[in-house]
């Protein structure tokens, strides 16, 4: 088991993102998520109602109609805004790998080799589709 050199000290209390809005979950409640080796929360993470559930899918179907007309070139931009977020955040989100799965540090930098594939699959197609000129321009 890796020992962190900077652990992860703040305990988050997530919340519920609906309709553009961060919310507590309507019946308050929360799981706990453990650091497997230490036993300690160091999350929680709400428990959502099928109400909720139901709400959350139905702002995404409204959402839907005017996002869908959308120019790619303007949809692809939270795609490259996640890729700069993920390469900046690398090293911190291995370590919550290692607080939430007990994994080690080396084998948490390991997980995000797939990941790193992938973005340069992505950008790579984004380019083949002739699009990458097309978001230099906006």
């Amino acid at each position: 088991m890796a020992i962190l050199e900077e652990p992860i000290k703040e305990m988050k209390v997530l919340k519920n993102y609906l309709d553009g809005k961060w919310i507590e979950p309507k019946n308050n409640g929360y799981l706990d998520v453990e650091n497997p080796a230490t036993r300690e929360t160091i999350a929680k993470v709400p428990l959502s109602t099928t109400e909720e559930t139901n709400r959350a899918i139905d702002a995404a179907a409204d959402a839907y109609p005017e996002w869908s007309t959308t120019p790619v070139a303007r949809r692809v931009r939270p795609l490259f805004k996640l890729n700069d977020l993920l390469r900046a955040n690398e090293e911190k989100l291995s370590r919550v790998l290692v607080s939430e799965m007990g994994k080690s540090i080396p084998d948490a930098r390991v997980e995000f080799k797939p990941v790193k594939l992938l973005r340069k699959s992505v950008l790579r197609k984004i380019k083949d589709f002739r699009l990458w000129e097309v978001l230099k321009i906006i």
